[in-house]
């Protein structure tokens, strides 16, 4: 979705019958959004959400809960200990990670300080230099929280500072698990990550709106499962993107029968 006057038309009938999409600013599509829905256009959101516009439905992870597991999984990781965090995030603007810091400040140790929070807009590289800029700046550090998967992107070589304090001590939890990050899972650099359904973005977001357009209802809230993944089921997880190369596949990866609608 571009803008307002996108889903504007000389034609009698709309561009599309449904739409559906990832919030990168929960404000400002609240009216492209709308706009759509009074032409007709069935809209939902998916991974990141606009919960003020009239979208007929959320489908996604609940980010709250994903953040509140990342505390936890720190929690244990420091467990006793007192000390510094820091966070790394990616749009500020994003509602999705929003939540996730909320839920990571819900539920992390109160012994535990939150050093910082910092932002990568979402990109790779600024991702890895945030992330050596921060430990370089910060020797103290006893946890390092990342609610998405950008820094982790990169190959393993692009962060030694990070590496090396892991090694040292440092307690690592990210976010996402597709196959890029793995990786650092596998060599001890992150402890663990928190994922989401990356077939059911696809998969399922189209089945929602497929079944609206036919007239059948969702509830406002349609959730994911939330997975962890670390060194006890990584070698699944590496098998799985492997085969996933292919449609078929990543379907026998990830597969999953669809969402149900309301009765």
């Amino acid at each position: 979705m571009r803008s307002p006057h996108y889903v504007d038309s000389p034609i009698a009938s709309p561009i599309a019958a449904g739409i559906g999409i990832s919030v990168d600013d929960g404000e400002t599509m609240i009216e492209p959004i709308n706009h759509a829905i009074a032409k007709g256009i069935k809209v939902i959101t998916w991974d990141s959400d606009a919960p003020k516009s009239k979208r007929a439905c959320f489908y996604g992870v609940d980010n709250v809960k994903g953040g509140q597991k990342q505390a936890d999984i720190m929690n244990k990781l420091l467990d006793g200990k007192t000390g510094n965090v820091w966070i790394l995030s990616g749009l500020a603007s994003a509602p999705n990670l929003q939540d996730r810091l909320r839920g990571v400040k819900l539920n992390l140790n109160k012994n535990l300080t939150i050093a910082g929070t910092s932002f990568c807009d979402e990109d790779i590289a600024k991702g890895v230099t945030e992330t050596e800029n921060v430990l370089r700046s910060h020797p103290d550090l006893i946890g390092f929280i990342i609610v998405g998967a950008w820094p982790l992107l990169a190959s393993p070589g692009a962060m030694p500072l990070l590496t090396s304090r892991a090694k040292a001590g440092l307690k690592v939890v990210g976010f996402d698990y597709v196959a890029q990050e793995l990786p650092f899972i596998q060599n001890g650099t992150v402890y663990a990550t928190v994922g989401q359904d990356y077939w059911g973005w696809g998969y399922q977001s189209v089945q929602i709106l497929y079944n609206l357009i036919k007239g059948k209802k969702y509830p406002d809230f349609v959730p994911q499962n939330i997975p962890v993944v670390d060194q006890s089921n990584v070698a699944d997880y590496v098998e799985k993107w492997k085969n996933a190369n292919t449609v078929e596949g990543a379907f026998k990866a990830f597969g999953e029968p669809p969402v149900q609608p309301l009765a």
